[in-house]
């Protein structure tokens, strides 16, 4: 009697394990809508510090600033006009810039700088294809200048 339940238990673990193994259900991106759009840019640049820090020899490392600038954000024609502040020892040849975005990925088109590292932007303007969750895509030309 005691291996007989014995075996209707290890059939019931069995079973309760394999109802387990359902295939999920995979989530409906279309529920987003189209956001392949650009909200705004941030750029910024690496600077050079060398420090002591208290302990007598001198470490050289990088610190991540921000760049100020005034941007045009054309929605209707998929265009940003980024113009920086002027700053000493930045120029469109050493700068990063980050593009935020609801979109669920940014592509950079032609030779385009990869947003996020450090690039040269002195050749522009650039083209960024920003695909939305819901399959939509939207080609984006960004072009930057440096103010007066």
């Amino acid at each position: 009697m005691n291996t007989r339940k014995f075996l209707a238990i290890q059939i019931l673990i069995v079973l309760f394990c394999f109802a387990c193994t359902k295939p999920r259900i995979e989530p409906d991106d279309s529920v987003y809508g189209d956001k392949a759009f650009v909200n705004s840019i941030n750029t910024f640049y690496y600077k050079e510090v060398k420090s002591n820090l208290n302990y007598g020899e001198q470490v050289a490392g990088y610190q991540k600033l921000t760049v100020t600038n005034t941007q045009t954000v054309d929605r209707n024609n998929s265009k940003v006009n980024v113009v920086l502040a002027k700053v000493t020892d930045v120029n469109l040849t050493n700068i990063g810039i980050a593009i935020n975005t609801d979109a669920q990925r940014v592509e950079p088109i032609n030779g385009a700088p990869t947003a996020g590292l450090i690039g040269d932007f002195s050749k522009g303007p650039y083209v960024y294809r920003l695909h939305s969750a819901d399959g939509a895509t939207r080609d984006w030309t960004i072009s930057f200048s440096v103010a007066p």
